[in-house]
């Protein structure tokens, strides 16, 4: 059974609580948005190629942020899809949730997916956050990794 990952659930739902947000996460297979549960899943698994895709694909958009930890990519990604899903129609996110079965198998396959109009505003958003707030980040970025290396040794990983 793996060790519970409360105090890093708890630093990242303190961090946004800063800025207002009320949001909940949990340690899942993959980094995903909740929208009925308006929680935030994160992982620690390393995708290389997708990683590598999904850092080009920010490069894009900006190339100073580009830089920034994975981990930070995904998670603000995903906050940017519980600060945006409300802009969208009913129709808008059928219709996204349907293509968001589609193979993300090619890097081709997976931009187009990043290009998706829903996809697109939650990453937008990100890097907008992100380059607003880069010291309050830094800082949490510095705790939270200390939790992180905390849960890896609790899992008894190196």
């Amino acid at each position: 059974m793996l060790p519970k990952t409360n105090e890093i659930d708890e630093t990242l739902h303190n961090f946004f609580e800063q800025f207002g947000l009320d949001i909940d996460f949990c340690l899942d297979c993959d980094f995903n948005y909740y929208i009925y549960e308006q929680k935030i899943g994160y992982a620690f698994v390393v995708s290389e190629k997708h990683d590598q895709w999904y850092r080009e694909y920010v490069a894009s958009l900006d190339s100073a942020v580009a830089n920034s930890d994975i981990f930070l990519l995904s998670l603000f990604h995903e906050v940017g899809h519980h600060m945006t899903i409300d802009d969208f129609s009913d129709w808008e996110l059928k219709r996204y949730f349907n293509r968001k079965k589609v193979s993300k198998d090619n890097k081709q396959a997976y931009f187009r997916y990043f290009n998706s109009k829903i996809e697109k505003v939650a990453t937008l958003w990100a890097i907008d956050f992100m380059n607003d707030n880069s010291a309050e980040i830094a800082k949490m970025w510095e705790e939270l990794q200390q939790k992180i290396f905390k849960f890896y040794s609790e899992c008894g990983l190196q």
